[in-house]
C-alpha cells in the first residue's frame, strides 16, 4: 500500500486509503506509455511494484481490503474512511462507503488489465471482475450503485446517486461499462449532477443532500461530499461523455463548448489560472475553498477563455440560451469596432477634417488609421466583453477555431450571426453620429474595395494577409511562452500592414 498522509512530528504515516496504490498503477502505465524508451532496469522496478500491489490487494491487506470471489475488490472497516470521500468529524465518518465502492472497482479492473500486460495471470481475473461489475452494479434506474455488498453484507446496495460512477467510463485508460449503458448513465449525471464548476458529490433529490458548504467544522465536513461540487470530477465526466460518442472531433468540439468553457471561465475569478477545490451545489454558486490542489485530470483539451458565469444552470438547456451572453458580447465588440472604424475614417480621410490638412500624405494617414484600429482591437480583445466572447471579430477566425476544435459546431451560427448583427448595428450608430460625413465619397461608409491594381491582385493580397495573420496568431497561441501575447501580435500585424493593405485589397 501507499500511505495516504505523512503526519508531522515523526509519527508513522497513515495508510487509510484503498485507491492510492491503484492510482499509482495507473500512473505507471501512463508514464510507460508516454515515455517509450525507458531503461530496462527502471521499467522492471516499476512493473515489480505493480505486481506487488496487485498481489497484496488480491491476497488481502489493511482495513479489510481484499479481492472477493467475484474478482471485485472489497474494502472498509468501521471508523475508517478509505475512499476519496474521506470526511470525518471526531469518530463520525461521514461517508464510510464500506463494501465495494464503484470507482474502486473501475480502478481495480484497470490495474488488473495493466498488470496483465506483463503477467498474463491477471487477465482472466480482470475479465471476471468486469463481468461481475456489469451484473452487480447496474440498477434499474439506469445508473450504477455507489457501493455493492455495502457494509460487507452480501447483496446489500447503496444506491445513492453520486459522481463516482463516471470513473467507470472516463478518467482511466479503459472504460468498464458498455457504451449503451454509458450514454444512459451520463444523461442522468449531466441532468442531476453537472454544474459549470464540475459535478455535485450527491444528487439533490437524495437523502442527506447538503446544498451549501457553510458553518462550523461539523457542518462543513458534513457537506463536504454530500452535494458540494468538485471540479476535479469534470475531467473524468468530459472524457466519458466524449468516449460514448466515439471520440470524434465533433464530439470533442461540442464537449469543449458545452462543459469545458464554463469551467475555464472560472480561472479569472479567484486564484488566477486556478480552480477552487470545491463550490456550493446550488445557485448562486460560491467557490468556497481555494487551496489550488491541481486535482483536475489533464485528459480534456483546453478551449478558448471566457465562458458562462458562475451560476449553476440546468445542464440540458439549449446552447444558444447558455451562450447568449457570449454572442451578445461578440456583437458588442463588432459594433464598437465599426463605430471606431467609421469615426477614425472620418477623422483621417474626410476633406473637412483638420487632420487631413496636417497629414496630407496618404501613407501617413493610412498608418495612423492602422494604429487607431490596432488600439480599437486591443480594447476589444482585453475588454470584459472580449474576454467573455473570445473576441473573434471575424467569421474566418470563428471558422478556423471551429476547425481546430476550439469552438463547438452548435456555437457557429450564434457567433457568425452576432458578428454580422453587431457590424450592421455599429455602422447604423456611426451613420447617426457622423451623418453626411460618413457618406462622403472619401469615406464611403468605410466600404473596402479593390485598389487600382485590380480585383485579382486584391484577392491575392487579401489571401496572403489573412494567411500570414492566422499563421502568426495560431503559432503564438500554441506556444506557451508567447500565448499571453496573442492579442498584442494581432494588434501589431494589423497596424503594420494597414499602410499597404488599404491601397491594394482594400
Amino acid at each position: 500500500m501507499l500511505p495516504n498522509r505523512f503526519v508531522e512530528g515523526g509519527d508513522q504515516p497513515e495508510f487509510n486509503t484503498v485507491d492510492a496504490s491503484l492510482w499509482y498503477v495507473v500512473a505507471v502505465h501512463e508514464y510507460l506509455e508516454a515515455r517509450r524508451r525507458v531503461p530496462a532496469a527502471e521499467r522492471q522496478r516499476l512493473l515489480t511494484a505493480v505486481g506487488a500491489i496487485l498481489e497484496g490487494h488480491a491476497r488481502g491487506t489493511r482495513y479489510g481490503i481484499r479481492m472477493d470471489a467475484d474478482g471485485l475488490l472489497a474494502a472498509g472497516a468501521p471508523g475508517v474512511q478509505l475512499t476519496w470521500m474521506d470526511a470525518r468529524v471526531g469518530e463520525w465518518v461521514v461517508t464510510p462507503r464500506i463494501g465495494k465502492p464503484v470507482e474502486i472497482q473501475a480502478l481495480w479492473i484497470n490495474a488488473l488489465r495493466i498488470g496483465a500486460t506483463s503477467d498474463a495471470r491477471w487477465g482472466p481475473i480482470a475479465e471476471r471482475a468486469t463481468r461481475a461489475f456489469g451484473e452487480r452494479f447496474w440498477l434499474p434506474g439506469g445508473y450504477l450503485a455507489d457501493v455493492v455488498d455495502a457494509d460487507h453484507v452480501p447483496g446489500a446496495v447503496d444506491d445513492a446517486f453520486r459522481p463516482n460512477q463516471v470513473l467507470a467510463l472516463g478518467g482511466l485508460p479503459w472504460p468498464v461499462l458498455d457504451t449503451a449503458r454509458g450514454r444512459q448513465l451520463l444523461e442522468g449525471v449531466e441532468e442531476r449532477l453537472w454544474t459549470p464548476m464540475g459535478l455535485r458529490s450527491l444528487a439533490p433529490d437524495t437523502p442527506g443532500y447538503r446544498p451549501r458548504y457553510v458553518g462550523g467544522p461539523v457542518e462543513r465536513d458534513g457537506a463536504y461530499h454530500q452535494g458540494t461540487v468538485w471540479p476535479w470530477l469534470a475531467g473524468p465526466f468530459i472524457e466519458a461523455w466524449v468516449r460514448v460518442r466515439g471520440d470524434t472531433p465533433a464530439a470533442r468540439a461540442e464537449a469543449r463548448g458545452r462543459f469545458l468553457e464554463p469551467l475555464l471561465g472560472q480561472l479569472t475569478r479567484l486564484g488566477l489560472g486556478h480552480l477552487a477545490e470545491i463550490a456550493d451545489a446550488e445557485h448562486p454558486v460560491h467557490a468556497t475553498r481555494l487551496p489550488l490542489p491541481g486535482l483536475v485530470p489533464g485528459r480534456t483539451a483546453a478551449a478558448r477563455p471566457g465562458g458562462a458565469g458562475a451560476a449553476v444552470r440546468p445542464a440540458m438547456r439549449p446552447r444558444w440560451r447558455d451562450h447568449l451572453p457570449e454572442y451578445l458580447a461578440e456583437a458588442f465588440g463588432l459594433g464598437l469596432f465599426m463605430v471606431s472604424a467609421c469615426g477614425f475614417a472620418v477623422l483621417f480621410f474626410h476633406p473637412g477634417s483638420p487632420v487631413v490638412q496636417r497629414l496630407p500624405g496618404m501613407f501617413a494617414r493610412n498608418l495612423a488609421m492602422g494604429l487607431a484600429m490596432a488600439l480599437t482591437l486591443a480594447v476589444n480583445v482585453y475588454g470584459p466583453w472580449g474576454q467573455r466572447s473570445g473576441a473573434h471579430l471575424n467569421p474566418v477566425v470563428t471558422l478556423t477555431f471551429y476547425r481546430l476544435g476550439k469552438v463547438a459546431r452548435g456555437d457557429l451560427p450564434g457567433y457568425v450571426l452576432a458578428q454580422f448583427a453587431g457590424a450592421l448595428a455599429g455602422t447604423g450608430v456611426a451613420a447617426l453620429i457622423f451623418g453626411e460625413r460618413l457618406a462622403d465619397p472619401t469615406v464611403n461608409y468605410v466600404v473596402t474595395v479593390p485598389g487600382p491594381s485590380g480585383v485579382l491582385v486584391a484577392l491575392l493580397a487579401e489571401l496572403l494577409i489573412a494567411f500570414v495573420l492566422m499563421l502568426v496568431v495560431l503559432h503564438v497561441a500554441a506556444t506557451p511562452a508567447l500565448a499571453r501575447y496573442t492579442g498584442a501580435w494581432r494588434r501589431c500585424w494589423w497596424g503594420c500592414t494597414s499602410p499597404s493593405r488599404r491601397p491594394t485589397p482594400g
